[in-house]
């Protein structure tokens, strides 16, 4: 048996999940914020919890990662395995073309010391026209000011409502509270505000 979770980069050929279910939180735009942000190239999708069944493996938590794979046409997946996998299993299952042992462990939690450049969304009740699109981005720039890079925004395709920006994040309560201070008066002046989701997304390269 393997000490640790051992993290393998597998071809999607290799792995078998319910992509439906996968799929199936679209609704909260779970599915459509991740692969609309993996579709940029900053970073890849995270790994997904599986076990090894028959030679191949079984997605055990996190499918939506290898349908994001599949979506944006990677072909291969990052796939984290039990400590209790057989090492006999493990050892012939590397042995499969295209299946290699990453080295270390992944560890998706990082500490978070100073600003951070991460994406949020925001979600209206209805598109903002282009002239209120200028103003939430000005609004934005004004709590986010960071000069290393401007704030952008985006529209999602799959619902025009959505709003993505992407700034340089200072983890405190001084930023957050002037943020929903900025949320509420975009709610009363432009749109109500359905939902937001901050901090989402960090970036895995440094700028």
């Amino acid at each position: 048996m393997t000490d640790s979770s051992a993290i393998v980069e597998t071809p999607l050929a290799l792995v078998d999940f319910d992509a439906g279910r996968a799929r199936r939180d679209t609704d909260s735009h779970v599915y459509s914020d991740l692969l609309f942000f993996h579709s940029l190239g900053d970073s890849s999708p995270g790994a997904v919890t599986g076990k090894l069944t028959g030679g191949r493996v079984e997605v055990v938590s996190r499918s939506r990662y290898a349908a994001i794979a599949q979506d944006l046409g990677l072909g291969t997946i990052k796939v984290s395995l039990p400590p209790d996998t057989p090492q006999a299993e493990l050892a012939e299952f590397l042995g499969r073309p295209g299946v290699r042992l990453i080295s270390g462990r992944e560890d998706e939690t990082h500490a978070v010391s100073g600003p951070t450049q991460e994406w949020h969304v925001v979600a209206f009740d209805w598109p903002l026209t282009d002239a209120e699109l200028r103003r939430f981005t000005q609004s934005v720039r004004e709590v986010f000011p960071d000069a290393r890079q401007a704030t952008e925004t985006f529209r999602a395709e799959s619902d025009p409502g959505v709003v993505y920006f992407r700034a340089w994040t200072p983890h405190d309560r001084t930023h957050a509270l002037r943020f929903l201070a900025v949320l509420q008066r975009l709610d009363r002046d432009i749109a109500p505000v359905r939902s937001y989701r901050g901090s989402r997304f960090r970036h895995q390269r440094g700028e």
